[in-house]
């Protein structure tokens, strides 16, 4: 769902020869946030088995998008579990990174308060400056 920003990223890792890092966060049934909190509360066994399943299966779309969009450069990719904007914060400074780059929904009112907002939430926690690009509807 965030691949209108690798056209940025891409740009952006080109013109200042960046490190490159690939993160997908796959949330643990305890870390679910919105309407998957209560799905997981409802079928715990099956929400535990499917994020399980998901992190392969990120592991290969990550795979993917480095092939495609950065063919000639050395990405590094990981697929984390857990909280996202906790891992993701770790990763920032696991990696001394000096840009993160994201895409957002551009939830806010009520629907950001029910399925949350990872871009918000993120814009007090990062430890380098954030490109927030917001998703088309």
């Amino acid at each position: 769902t965030g691949e209108i920003k690798l056209p940025v990223a891409a740009s952006v890792a080109n013109m200042f020869a960046c490190k490159i890092v690939l993160i997908r966060v796959v949330p643990t049934p305890g870390t679910l946030q919105g309407t998957g909190a209560a799905v997981g509360m409802l079928l715990p066994g099956t929400t535990a088995a499917m994020l399980r399943y998901e992190v392969p299966e990120a592991s290969q779309y990550l795979r993917e998008i480095a092939a495609e969009w950065f063919p000639e450069r050395t990405v590094s990719i990981e697929v984390l579990r857990g909280q996202v904007e906790t891992e993701l914060e770790r990763s920032l400074v696991k990696y001394q990174a000096d840009l993160l780059v994201m895409s957002t929904h551009g939830r806010s009112g009520l629907s950001a308060m029910l399925e949350g907002s990872i871009g918000q939430r993120m814009v007090s926690r990062a430890v380098c400056p954030m490109l927030l690009l917001r998703l088309p509807d």
